[in-house]
């Protein structure tokens, strides 16, 4: 998922000023930043006051960078990104916000360049402008995903002589200015950086070509409103926005929601997923390793639809509702449900399962607070069924069942991703590497 880092341009070339800035006007000055602090680091003399300012904009380049690389790994549809979640950890901190100094100029420009991409998709990472449908599926994303991953490792390589002058400009210093801890947390960071990084680019080596496209022409996105009084959709991404966007604000009690919309919602994931299981069965598997992890996703696409069976079940039959949705909403689950979903369209479609299933959840808790969800009930000595509020353990139990399809359907993704990534064939004359050669050729050595 696409977060915004909360950080600002600040290209320093003259081409930045005459014009809107581009994905690789911001890569290169980041670049240029992370040249400059270089610099400044094998400079005698440094006081204590500069070389701590350096320190925390590194660690604040190397969250942001992280953060960077894991969504551009998730739009490549690469399944490595977890190894920089689990590696790269770092407390957060005021002085993550910003600053003076080299590093944190870096880690500005290179933020803002993740914003831009991130202005291409929503938050559940369905794309919104035609440049990000190209995107999801093309080289691009993975060709920039390998140019900062080289630049991180680049990064990391120069830091020690930036921790060499911490440790010197403090060396007669009492009490120490700088804790012993963070040079621990930085050397403990580029450490799972390094690791993580060459890790990456072994894996991207199959998917990308040197002189590959890349994403350095990418302007920020400029999406206009969705119209909610619309009745047909350009795409089934399209309608999927608005569903995504109308159950949001459902979960935030700013639309009405109604056991019908919540029904039809399970409806659509159980078909999004249906075509998941397809798609996945027809992907060839031509090696042990890939008809394994095509059967361990199917294993997962069919818990994710029991889940969200068991989610529907009782839906407008046994549990109804004295509120409506909007009509859009419907409309757009109708079209999500006839209409034939593209190929190209899958992977935003899935990815998009686990919010769904998370604003449902908090859309059946509102309703139960507020009463609007009954059922038939008869009271003590009463003669005749009536329609009740629904009890508390009743709306506890609806409420898990959708957790429940949240956390089956965050297992089905990657594990579609995986199974359904197409591995370009190894060109003539290249020798084939077994896995343990290639598992220590990628770890040995700080590029590829």
């Amino acid at each position: 998922m696409l977060q915004p880092v909360l950080a600002r341009p600040n290209a320093h070339s003259s081409s930045a000023r005459t014009r809107a800035a581009t994905y690789g006007d911001l890569l290169s000055a980041s670049k240029q930043a992370a040249s400059d602090a270089d610099q400044t680091a094998s400079t005698r003399g440094l006081d204590v006051a500069t070389v701590r300012l350096e320190l925390d904009g590194y660690e604040r380049f190397l969250v942001t960078a992280t953060r960077h690389i894991h969504a551009l790994l998730d739009i490549a549809g690469i399944p490595v990104g977890q190894h920089w979640e689990n590696d790269v950890r770092l407390p957060r901190r005021e002085r993550h916000l910003g600053g003076a100094g080299h590093w944190h100029r870096a880690a500005d420009t290179l933020g803002a360049a993740h914003d831009l991409v991130a202005s291409h998709f929503d938050g559940v990472m369905v794309p919104v402008t035609a440049e990000a449908k190209r995107l999801v599926l093309g080289p691009a994303a993975a060709g920039s995903c390998a140019d900062v991953t080289a630049f991180v490792l680049a990064a990391v390589a120069s830091s020690d002589s930036l921790i060499h002058r911490a440790s010197l400009a403090q060396k007669h210093v009492s009490p120490k200015p700088i804790p012993p801890q963070v040079f621990t947390r930085i050397r403990r960071a580029n450490r799972g950086a390094g690791l993580s990084g060459r890790s990456t680019l072994w894996e991207l080596r199959h998917v990308i070509n040197g002189d590959g496209p890349r994403l350095d022409d990418l302007l920020t996105a400029y999406s206009p409103a969705i119209e909610f009084g619309t009745n047909s959709f350009e795409s089934s991404l399209a309608a999927l926005r608005v569903l995504r966007e109308i159950s949001h604000r459902q979960a935030l009690a700013q639309a009405q929601a109604s056991p019908a919309s919540l029904r039809d919602l399970t409806l659509v994931s159980s078909r999004i997923l249906a075509q998941a299981a397809e798609r996945t069965a027809s992907q060839s598997a031509e090696t042990g390793l890939a008809r394994l992890r095509r059967a361990h996703a199917l294993d997962l696409i069919q818990l994710a639809q029991d889940a969200w069976t068991d989610a529907r079940s009782g839906l407008t039959t046994k549990v109804r509702g004295v509120t409506r949705a909007p009509a859009v909403y419907q409309a757009a689950a109708n079209d999500l449900l006839t209409s034939e979903l593209a190929r190209s369209e899958h992977s935003a479609l899935v990815l998009a399962l686990p919010a769904l299933a998370r604003d449902a959840a908090h859309t059946v808790e509102r309703l139960a607070a507020s009463r609007d969800l009954v059922t038939v009930q008869r009271d003590a000595l009463a003669t005749r069924d009536a329609w009740r509020p629904i009890t508390s353990s009743q709306g506890r139990e609806l409420v898990g069942r959708f957790l429940a399809a949240e956390q089956a359907s965050l297992r089905v993704g990657s594990a579609v991703l995986t199974a359904t990534r197409t591995v370009p064939t190894r060109p003539a004359g290249v020798p084939t590497m077994n896995l343990e050669a290639g598992r220590d050729h990628g770890l040995g050595r700080s590029h590829v």
